[in-house]
């Protein structure tokens, strides 16, 4: 015969175990997912995309001589540049699209691409400017 205490114990027993492990859940666990979700999410807009391209385009301007660039996001775009400013629009993840202004005008358009090289050289004295994209794996 069972006895009524005996019960409540291992009630008891249970449910601080229960709640042992939600505590670590939600103080450990929870918030390392969080913070790995939104810098993923970040890493990928097309805001930051544009900002980086446009820097990199900007510092290859301020190079003296040659310089080649190589910039791999972690997510696939759609890029065209013209006129100082670089637009992205991001095809994975959140799928937005941004600007950011250059330095320099190396004018091109890509599609559906994650891997860039941004490259200036100087050819009869006049500073010359690429940049060249495709898709790579990840």
């Amino acid at each position: 015969m069972r006895k009524k205490a005996q019960a409540e114990i291992t009630e008891i027993i249970s449910l601080v175990a229960i709640g042992i492990a939600l505590i670590f859940f939600f103080v450990f666990i929870l918030p390392k997912f969080v913070s790995a979700m939104f810098q993923m999410i970040a890493l990928q807009s097309a805001k930051v995309v544009s900002r980086d391209l446009a820097g990199f385009i900007t510092i290859s301007g301020a190079a003296t001589d040659r310089i080649t660039i190589f910039y791999q996001p972690q997510a696939k775009y759609n890029v065209g540049i013209a006129d100082r400013v670089v637009i992205v629009e991001a095809l994975e993840g959140l799928k937005d699209i941004a600007t950011a202004k250059a330095g320099v005008d190396p004018r091109a358009s890509f599609k559906s691409v994650n891997y860039f090289e941004i490259r200036k050289w100087i050819d009869v004295q006049q500073n010359k400017y690429e940049v060249e994209a495709e898709e790579h794996e990840k």
